[in-house]
């Protein structure tokens, strides 16, 4: 993800930023906060040692069962959006998501 103002890039995440986030989710919240509100972002908790079979894999893959769509809410875990100042007024901010590897992917 990168991120600029005014088109000033403060924020580059490079390839590293699905990680980050996943040890962010996994160190940060607690069991109770994984198995309700993290949901809404797509995080189902695993509750096995294996990727596979647990019971976070058979939640996610319901989501998509007879190829329905799903949306997803989740914040982006950028510095700029976890500090407590103001921008300034009429500030353009671009926001450029960029997808991950695939061996990444679910």
């Amino acid at each position: 993800m990168r991120i600029s103002v005014n088109g000033r890039e403060v924020f580059n995440s490079n390839s590293l930023y699905a990680y980050k986030t996943y040890f962010s989710h996994e160190l940060s919240y607690s069991q109770n906060a994984k198995s309700s509100h993290l949901n809404a972002a797509g995080y189902f908790y695993n509750n096995t040692s294996t990727q596979e079979g647990g019971l976070d894999t058979i939640e996610r893959r319901r989501l998509f069962e007879n190829s329905k769509t799903a949306q997803f809410i989740a914040k982006l875990d950028a510095d700029i959006f976890n500090q407590p100042l103001y921008l300034i007024n009429h500030c353009e901010v671009d926001i450029e998501i960029i997808q991950t590897i695939p061996d990444l992917f679910l």
